[in-house]
């Protein structure tokens, strides 16, 4: 596969679900080893989300088979909280390892590229029949949670999908590309599986639309296609953002209890959104991912995600203020969990 700007701008999106992938969507950077990746750690081409071993080939960052992953050692006796998506749920790996950490709860991950979160109700024969392995994972991902479940074991799920590409493809009509086939899938499975949940009972976040660098954005990439550099309006780093967030609360509606909407965007203000928030980390791994160092600094959105799952003690708190300094905290609504409030998060 040629490594274009386009691909590995969608990384975890188009070539997530190629047979070569290559970074963290099916991306396979010159068989990265984790010795390779501990001599490059300062490198902004390897601050990606690292995935078990046993969960992913050695040549991918992402499953392209359905796999249940096991983020931490699981252990029957304590609550499991289910990370369940595409590449937009794999760059949160970081930010919830950090926030679950000691804080007893398990950690289990359904993600496949380029495969939004939905309930494809397979059938018996259906399952058997050969059908997209996004479909597949899918189906396992909710056969999980009903067993679990079933078995009066408390479960929560967090929701993480690319919302506005699936959403655009429908709106355009595309029918060629993969993310557009999935999304012609997602279109009636998206909605049930917020129904499905919502039936089971089950307690859900869902993480909102993050941050992607547009293709027609300027060239700012420090590595070719990594580290972006040049900050972008916030209009265009979160394409219509308020019409998915409206399809989003929308279908959480159908869910039961309280379903918590988590806002991931603290490295934007009103209007800006940062490439290097403080001067520090970049935001950005390729143009559609976080990089693994901004994910693991977002950890406070998920404090109380690990809560309302079971987690036991004292989230770890608070968060830096990202978008820009001193006076640059998101503004963009919805609680993002942490310890205590700083300006322009809303708390």
């Amino acid at each position: 596969m040629i490594w274009t700007r386009r691909l590995l701008g969608l990384l975890l999106a188009a070539l997530l679900t190629s047979t070569v992938l290559s970074l963290p969507s099916g991306a396979h950077a010159a068989k990265v080893t984790s010795g390779a990746v501990a001599a490059k750690k300062a490198n902004p081409l390897y601050d990606f989300p690292k995935m078990p071993r046993k969960c992913v080939d050695p040549k991918l960052l992402i499953p392209q088979k359905p796999t249940r992953c096991n983020l931490n050692a699981f252990k029957a006796g304590r609550p499991t909280l289910v990370l369940w998506g595409d590449s937009h749920a794999w760059q949160m790996i970081p930010a919830l390892r950090t926030a679950a950490r000691g804080r007893n709860v398990n950690l289990v991950a359904f993600l496949m590229g380029s495969c939004p979160a939905m309930d494809p109700a397979l059938t018996p024969a259906q399952r058997k029949a050969g059908v997209p392995a996004c479909l597949i994972s899918n189906d396992r991902a909710l056969r999980f949670v009903k067993d679990l479940k079933s078995h009066h074991k408390r479960v929560h799920v967090l929701l993480g999908t690319y919302w506005q590409r699936y959403l655009h493809a429908l709106r355009v009509g595309d029918t060629k590309s993969y993310h557009g086939q999935m999304a012609a899938y997602w279109k009636t499975a998206g909605p049930r599986l917020f129904r499905s949940l919502g039936r089971l009972r089950v307690g859900v976040d869902v993480d909102g639309q993050v941050v992607t660098v547009p293709n027609n954005a300027k060239n700012c990439f420090t590595q070719q296609y990594y580290a972006y550099s040049c900050n972008l309006p916030r209009k265009k780093a979160i394409r219509n953002e308020k019409g998915t967030k409206k399809w989003l609360k929308r279908q959480m509606h159908k869910l039961s209890g309280k379903p918590r909407y988590v806002n991931p965007n603290r490295m934007c203000n009103s209007k800006t959104c940062f490439a290097r928030p403080e001067g520090t980390y970049y935001t950005f791994w390729d143009n559609q991912h976080i990089s693994a160092s901004m994910s693991r600094h977002l950890s406070y959105v998920l404090d109380k995600t690990v809560t309302r799952a079971g987690g036991k003690g004292k989230p770890h708190g608070g968060g830096p203020v990202l978008g820009g300094g001193k006076n640059g905290g998101s503004s963009g609504g919805d609680d993002g969990g942490g310890g205590f409030c700083i300006p322009l998060i809303t708390c």
